[in-house]
């Protein structure tokens, strides 16, 4: 449909729209061009010699080039320039020369003209939303496709304005961005009822949403937003489908930064910037420094070519790192930060700057150099040979006088000063006077662990350098990282990512994912879904995906819980009681906390559940673990255990969490904090905790308080994924005079209580969610647990195709020698190892018992170990 008004308009655009758009276009190319051709900084250098060369002849030769340079370029652009005041007078005389010669040629002439201008002002705005002064006229900015649906708008029809939209392939990209399916939409739009917004009430919500988002243009996500904002009905029934504003809100901004990198103002727009002049020696002024070439990698040159990845999210970080090196003292820089947090992307970040353009002295025209140290390390197989190069790149480096020494990992080189005299510590050497007299810049890098350990105790290497720590990205940097990161991700393996997969890949990398740093390990889960939606072929990314390939990799269980799941959790009693024998009491308040904690209702920062289970021994306080772990984990591999009395000395702290830096062992850190980085989804296990040393038993408050832990190289393990279970026998005495006495359960913990308070520290006691007291066994639960053990007995024998069976006599008398007050059922499972799987053995290897056999154990067999 043609747009009538767009005609009426052409007039106005050719009189008064196009001067003051011609005027801005021809000062900005002005503009432009000096800084691409550099002419004003040519004769800046007039008098400067070319490379750095101040021999007479240079000083001749340098001055006739810059001359020559100048008239030359100053030629091009005064030709461009007359060439577009031809044009503006022609854009006013052509028209009134073809009215002047009508002929059919002018008419069509002028026909063709009119309606190119037609098309140009149809298909690009009219204008953005920055110079509209109010929302009545936002539909000024709508791009043509949009603003033809939304002039006929019913507002007794508010759905068909949702639908019409959808014959746009942008809005369509656009749900699935949200994950939403046109098909979904279009059902949604049938059973939902829209509210019937005025034509002025729908221009004002998407002129507040627009410039909310800082849009150009208004496109038709914004009205979809708008209606989604403005009906509670709409909102849901899309939550139903587990979309959230977060997410709509999210793709709107995403979809609008988008569109603004990839159509940036033009020339003749009123929001058109002119970057400050870029580039690397733009004057021509540096030496060429070929054994620098030779052993390392020039950022500036790979950031003119769009070849470094974007430093999002670090702009506070990379300031910081320009007002070091604009200082006065021609400072040093070193980012600390941890392995993963983006140092090296933020280096990248620089030498983009250098590039685009920048009003700071101490970077225009800077080339930024990257160190290969095992380039350089190929130097040291000659005497000398390190040193000697190493003393040529610096003369080099010096002489050029534009650069920016970057050194990866600069700990190697504080390192080397630790280390004998020799080789080793030549580059340190060759160094060194040069770090202290600012001769050049260095930029290096390293981790805190190292910094630490190498840097810090050399005082005078570590004053050369202006710290700027880059910390770990918070969730809403990580999140804008990797909106960055996903569109070159879609264009190279032509998918499309959700937002809710973004935003589902930061939250789940922070709670699972320990071992890494935002937002590294965010992205590193979102390249996995992406290969897991590609070959399950899939074009779509979405949230779902991200949480599969977090819970194979991690095995903790953080999806929505399924119906064999939700089965499993409600009977979790029943799975326990399959291995152990009463104790309902501390099974059903292990069972209740477990559920809390797959519902997601436990307090965040702390571990899934925490319990000290106390009792006499052989009650089934470790075996009750060991069901946990096969219940909820899905095995006994799943289950850390340590005998607590391994560690009554206070040097054993080293051994749970690793000795200090340093130490000759500290590289293979702790038992404990090893064990839970591998598997921080476990159950932890402290069997005997009384026999602890009291400094171990304090080392748990913090787990138990905020599931971290410190170890001894400084790093931070996460225990926020674990379950951790304390026994302990104190107060047994207490428990088994309660029992003969006939007291009520409930004294019976009291009585027990009192004795934990006398042993332990209340603050240790108080952090425990539960402290659960095992009663002791009845002789029908020794019996109970003997039908257990002989159970599993006899499907270990079927696997050797052997069928066993056990008469009541045997199961009677094993349970009857198996229990004792002092040691409950522990002497069991010895008992059956002894007289049934030894005697048992024997059969079958020597071939009494063997493939296809039954065999009938009665009483007797556990005196003369024979069948008959």
């Amino acid at each position: 449909m043609l747009d009538l008004r767009q005609f009426l308009l052409i007039p106005v655009f050719w009189l008064v729209g196009f001067p003051p758009a011609f005027a801005r276009f021809f000062a900005h190319w002005n503009i432009a061009m000096d800084r691409n051709l550099g002419v004003s900084l040519t004769v800046r250098y007039l008098a400067v010699p070319l490379f750095g060369d101040y021999t007479i002849a240079g000083r001749i030769i340098g001055g006739i080039y810059r001359f020559v340079a100048l008239i030359i370029f100053s030629f091009f652009i005064l030709v461009c320039d007359l060439f577009l005041v031809v044009f503006f007078l022609l854009w006013y005389v052509f028209p009134l020369l073809l009215f002047y010669y009508l002929d059919f040629w002018s008419v069509l002439i002028l026909a063709v003209l009119v309606f190119c201008i037609f098309i140009y002002r149809r298909d690009r705005h009219v204008k953005t939303v920055f110079q509209i002064s109010d929302y009545k006229h936002i539909s000024d900015a709508f791009p043509h496709q949009v603003r033809r649906v939304f002039s006929n708008y019913d507002p007794n029809k508010p759905h068909q304005l949702l639908l019409n939209l959808l014959n746009s392939h942008f809005f369509v990209r656009f749900l699935l961005k949200i994950g939403l399916s046109e098909s979904l939409l279009r059902e949604l739009l049938q059973k939902t009822p829209l509210p019937s917004l005025t034509y002025d009430k729908l221009s004002q919500e998407i002129y507040k949403i627009a410039t909310k988002t800082n849009s150009r243009l208004v496109f038709s996500e914004h009205i979809f937003f708008v209606f989604y904002d403005q009906s509670k009905k709409l909102q849901e029934a899309l939550l139903d489908t587990n979309i959230h504003r977060d997410d709509i809100f999210g793709a709107l901004s995403w979809l609008v930064e988008d569109y603004i990198k990839n159509n940036p103002p033009k020339m003749w727009d009123e929001d058109y910037k002119v970057s400050p002049i870029g580039g690397v020696d733009r004057a021509r002024t540096s030496r060429p420094t070929p054994h620098l070439d030779s052993v390392s990698e020039d950022l500036t040159w790979k950031a003119s070519r769009n070849l470094l990845p974007k430093a999002v999210g670090k702009e506070q970080a990379l300031e910081s790192i320009i007002r070091a090196l604009s200082r006065s003292g021609h400072e040093h820089v070193l980012i600390i930060g941890e392995p993963g947090s983006g140092k090296t992307t933020l280096v990248g970040g620089l030498a983009q700057e250098i590039i685009a353009g920048t009003y700071k002295d101490s970077l225009q025209f800077k080339r930024l150099v990257s160190l290969n140290p095992s380039a350089l390390g190929s130097y040291a197989t000659s005497i000398g040979g390190m040193n000697d190069k190493l003393t040529r790149i610096i003369k080099e480096i010096e002489a050029a006088g534009n650069i920016i020494l970057f050194i990866d990992e600069i700990h190697n080189l504080a390192a080397a000063v630790q280390e004998e005299a020799g080789e080793s510590s030549s580059a340190y050497a060759a160094l060194q006077p040069h770090l202290s007299s600012h001769a050049f810049q260095i930029i290096g890098t390293t981790d805190y662990a190292n910094y630490k350990k190498y840097i810090e105790p050399n005082g005078a290497f570590a004053r050369l350098f202006q710290k700027v720590e880059l910390k770990e990205a918070t969730l809403d940097q990580s999140l804008s990282i990797l909106r960055a990161v996903s569109l070159d991700i879609e264009h190279s393996e032509r998918v499309l990512i959700s937002f809710p997969a973004l935003r589902q890949a930061v939250n789940v990398s922070d709670q699972v994912i320990y071992d890494r740093v935002l937002p590294d390990k965010a992205v590193d889960l979102l390249d996995e879904a992406v290969s897991y939606a590609r070959e399950s072929s899939r074009a779509v990314v979405t949230a779902d995906d991200v949480l599969e390939v977090a819970q194979r990799r991690t095995g903790i269980p953080i999806k929505n819980i399924t119906g064999q799941e939700s089965g499993a959790l409600l009977n979790l009693e029943e799975l326990i009681h399959k291995q152990v024998i009463s104790q309902q009491e501390a099974i059903s308040a292990v069972a209740n906390a477990l559920r809390r904690a797959r519902a997601g209702l436990t307090a965040k920062g702390r571990p899934l559940a925490s319990f000290l289970f106390v009792g006499p021994t052989g009650v089934g306080k470790t075996e009750t673990a060991k069901a946990l772990a096969n219940a909820y984990f899905g095995g006994e591999k799943r289950m850390i255990r340590f005998d607590m009395s391994e560690y009554q000395e206070k040097s054993s702290l080293d051994r749970l969490i690793g000795p200090p830096q340093g130490h000759p062992d500290a590289a293979s850190g702790g038992q404990l904090t090893e064990a839970v980085r591998r598997q921080p989804f476990s159950l932890v296990l402290l069997d005997e905790i009384e026999k602890a040393h009291p400094d171990i038993l304090l080392l748990f408050l913090q787990v138990l308080d905020d599931a971290r832990l410190t170890d001894g190289m400084g790093r931070t393990v996460n225990f926020s994924n674990t379950i951790i279970i304390a026994t302990s026998n104190v107060g047994t005495a207490a428990i088994q005079e309660g029992i003969s006495r006939g007291q009520a359960y409930d004294q019976i913990k009291e009585e027990a209580m009192i004795s934990l308070q006398q042993r332990f520290k209340p603050e240790l006691l108080n952090r425990f969610d539960g402290i659960i007291t095992f009663q002791p066994l009845a002789q029908g639960d020794v019996l109970q647990i003997t039908r257990l053990l002989l159970k599993d007995l006899a499907k270990r024998v079927a696997e050797k195709d052997i069928r066993l069976e056990c008469e009541e006599d045997l199961i009677e008398a094993l349970s009857r020698n198996g229990f004792s007050n002092q040691w409950g059922a522990r002497p069991l499972r010895r008992l059956v190892q002894d007289k049934l799987e030894a005697p048992l053995a024997k059969l079958m290897i020597s071939g009494q018992a063997k493939k296809g056999d039954l065999v009938k154990l009665d009483a007797r067999f556990l005196e003369t170990g024979k069948i008959d």
